[in-house]
């Protein structure tokens, strides 16, 4: 049974420090509307909160040691950490929403490995244009900012944009989206890692997103770039993260397993 992740007394303090330096109104920040929000955002501007401002490579320096977290690494893949986290170190919980009473911790459910791309600039290129022609582009309207812990150090998402992330359909409906982390170098291939997440929207409530699924969102994800692009499922992945038995923490549907996608050419 998986423990709850705790930070560590340096990641508390150097929390404390971030919020003494401005972080709570960096969380509060509300974007510019883009052309496909202008309508609704008289009415209804998602109170979720953008954590770029406060990320940056001085934050990520003074990150606790690996021992401090739940570190996975699968045979042939970059070690890396079984949650999405904040920028204070701690498994992203849902903005602290509970789910059936219980803690929800996001779990990393996707692995996306290229080894024809020739730089990471490239292979972040392919992979933004894959997860567009699959019906995944680069959204707005969700919570940003967040990280994944991979190969040693924390990973930014892959495109900084201000309350963006990949997803099949605007914020205001029902949608599968997901972060991704990378591109990390390790044996000749490019690594990504993401955190996909199926939410209902509840227009009229504080924290307008609400969870439905991890499993629905990471298996459309992956399904649909097997079907339209060149990264194709090669086979699930355990991880072991999913909270079976806990009173106070869950994963919800999560099974505790990552789809492994990989480009074949």
């Amino acid at each position: 049974m998986a423990k709850k992740n705790t930070i560590p007394a340096r990641g508390a303090l150097l929390a404390a420090l971030i919020f003494c330096a401005g972080a709570v109104s960096a969380l509060r920040a509300q974007p510019d509307a883009g052309p496909e929000d202008e309508v609704l955002l008289s009415t209804a501007v998602p109170q979720e909160p953008d954590y770029n401002d406060i990320v940056d490579e001085s934050v990520l320096a003074l990150a606790p040691h690996p021992q401090d977290m739940r570190i996975s690494a699968p045979e042939g893949m970059p070690s890396f950490g079984k949650w999405m986290y904040t920028p204070f170190f701690k498994a992203a919980d849902w903005l602290g929403l509970p789910y059936k009473g219980k803690t929800l911790y996001e779990p990393i459910n996707v692995i996306i490995e290229d080894a024809y791309a020739r730089s990471p600039e490239e292979a972040s290129q392919r992979l933004i244009a894959a997860a567009a022609k699959a019906g995944f582009p680069s959204r707005w309207g969700h919570s940003t900012g967040y990280l994944a812990y991979v190969n040693g150090a924390f990973r930014k998402q892959l495109i900084g944009d201000k309350h963006h992330a990949f997803s099949d359909a605007k914020w205001n409906k029902a949608n599968n989206h997901g972060r991704i982390f990378g591109p990390v170098f390790f044996r000749d291939k490019y690594w990504f890692f993401a955190a996909y997440s199926r939410e209902d929207t509840a227009l009229f409530r504080k924290i307008r997103h609400r969870y439905a699924s991890f499993n629905a969102a990471r298996d459309k994800f992956a399904w649909s770039m097997d079907d339209a692009t060149v990264y194709k499922v090669s086979r699930f992945v355990p991880l072991g993260n999913a909270i079976l038995g806990s009173d106070k923490e869950t994963t919800g549907d999560h099974d505790g397993l990552a789809v492994l996608l990989e480009a074949v050419e």
